[in-house]
């Protein structure tokens, strides 16, 4: 494709060399520059891809990328200057391939909590019956039927219009997206046209990058910002965000929640060990749904996907069928078979509100004792470790502090300041254990579990190694549990739709 061609509607210039040049590929990373390609010199939180210009032309660039008046022009090639470079490499992504939103119905979800949960029950509702359906997110890349490790939540702009054109290519007739705070602020998805935004809800949690809850949710709405007015705009009552969204918006507006003002609603519900059972109302029809999945906050999870799913003309029928296939999500209140007398359950909530919920969703199971494992992330918001604390101290019989992801800071550091905030917790708290190394903390909980109780290992979910300061290990909260038990055989587990 021609240069010229690639900068149709994006907001650039060609401001040396060659427009008439012809592009045979598109990088925002110089070791994957190959001949004839498009480098995106982007200006990163931590370095700058100016510096890597000349590795980029070596490796056989023809056109350079950036927010800098033209400086080293590869010989043949030219250089575009854009002052906003992030948005200019998406809408070049989107161009080079062919703009695959127009052929392809695509739904984005953002919130703090619940983006995989819903993703995992829209692609099983869309892909009943004759359709089938990319989900991109946390766990991993699904399209046109093959499957690519995911290395974010939600890819960089040359790699999501990749994935959508070969998804499109490949007869996918929807995506569904995890839509994360950094990826709206770092334009990941700037000209994405979605059919449907949902907002699942806000809480604490990336403070350390975007500095307060305002900021924060900003970031959040941006998505909401640049939706078309007649793609639907899927938001939840019961949380003060969605309300204020939803008091905003000036497009299509679909409502869930529990209020008796929502759009989709439960008209009643009840949860337990067995999975939830209500009547789900989707608009003027209401019909019963028995899903699997555990726990109050999947009540939620599956009302948000219900009423994406009608935003995109999916019939109540289908969505009841969707929702009822989905067994299981991979580290979202994922039930652990053990064949002991106790429960066992591995979640990713890794922030004050997600562990709050999650806890309380399990009181709700009707354990005799509740014992969690969760420590916090290195690195990361340091303001929600005493917090952190403190709630699973008050939500526990018994609190087993451990090391997350501690990355460069120390453990005991990091648990140091947990256990300020479960100390500080004072009446109602229960017993508070520190164990550092999260093998042994699994360990110790599993032992102490007696008949009825629930174990729950918080923090880390679906993730499969663990970062240390000394570097990344195996470490899959699962398989350690399984391990520990002496739970041999094929362990492997069925995700999604049964």
């Amino acid at each position: 494709m021609r240069l010229k061609e690639l900068m149709e509607e994006v907001p650039g210039k060609i401001a040396a060399g060659d427009p008439e040049c012809r592009i045979g590929g598109i990088a925002d990373h110089s070791k994957r520059v190959g001949d004839r390609y498009l480098f995106g010199a982007i200006e990163g939180d931590l370095e700058s891809g100016e510096n890597y210009i000349e590795e980029a032309i070596s490796a056989g660039a023809r056109a350079i990328l950036s927010r800098r008046p033209p400086g080293l022009v590869p010989p043949g090639g030219a250089w575009i200057q854009a002052e906003d470079e992030r948005l200019a490499l998406a809408r070049i992504a989107r161009n080079f391939y062919g703009r695959p939103d127009e052929s392809i119905r695509v739904a984005g979800v953002t919130g703090t909590n619940g983006k995989t949960t819903v993703t995992y029950l829209m692609e099983s509702i869309l892909s009943q019956g004759s359709s089938t359906t990319a989900r991109i997110g946390t766990i991993d890349y699904r399209f046109a039927g093959r499957v690519e490790k995911a290395e974010r939540t939600t890819p960089s702009p040359v790699d999501l219009y990749r994935i959508l054109a070969a998804a499109r290519d490949g007869g996918d007739d929807f995506a569904v997206l995890e839509v994360s705070s950094h990826a709206l602020v770092q334009k990941r998805t700037a000209g994405l046209q979605f059919h449907a935004a949902v907002f699942t809800n806000l809480s604490r949690d990336h403070l350390d990058y975007h500095g307060d809850m305002e900021k924060y949710f900003a970031a959040k709405r941006i998505l909401f910002d640049f939706l078309p007015e007649e793609s639907a705009a899927v938001l939840n009552l019961d949380d003060s965000y969605g309300a204020k969204l939803a008091a905003s918006h000036r497009g299509r507006i679909i409502t869930f929640g529990t209020s008796s003002d929502a759009w989709c609603r439960p008209e009643e519900w009840s949860a337990d060990r067995d999975g939830i059972r209500l009547k789900i109302r989707i608009g003027d029809d209401v019909r019963p749904v028995a899903s699997p999945l555990l726990g109050v906050v999947n009540l939620s999870n599956l009302l948000a996907a219900a009423a994406a799913a009608a935003g995109l003309g999916i019939e109540p029928g289908q969505i009841v069928a969707g929702i009822e296939a989905v067994a299981r999500i991979p580290g979202r209140l994922e039930r652990i078979e053990t064949g002991r007398d106790f429960l066992v359950i591995v979640d990713f909530a890794h922030s004050p509100d997600a562990l709050e919920k999650l806890l309380e969703s399990v009181r709700q199971l009707e354990p005799v004792r509740l014992l969690c494992v969760f420590g916090c992330g290195g690195d990361r918001d340091r303001g929600k470790r005493a917090p952190m604390g403190r709630i699973g101290a008050l939500g526990s019989d018994i609190a087993v502090l451990t090391s997350d992801n501690p990355r460069s800071e120390a453990p005991e550091a990091i648990l140091e300041e947990v256990e300020r905030g479960a100390r500080e917790a004072g009446k109602g708290a229960g017993r508070i254990e520190t164990i550092p190394d999260r093998r042994e903390a699994i360990g110790a909980a599993l032992e102490w579990a007696r008949p009825g109780d629930t174990v729950v290992i918080a923090g880390k979910g679906h993730e499969t190694d663990q970062e240390l300061p000394g570097g990344t290990i195996p470490f899959d909260d699962r398989k350690v549990v399984r391990e520990l038990l002496g739970i041999t055989g094929n362990s492997e587990t069925t995700y999604g739709a049964a």
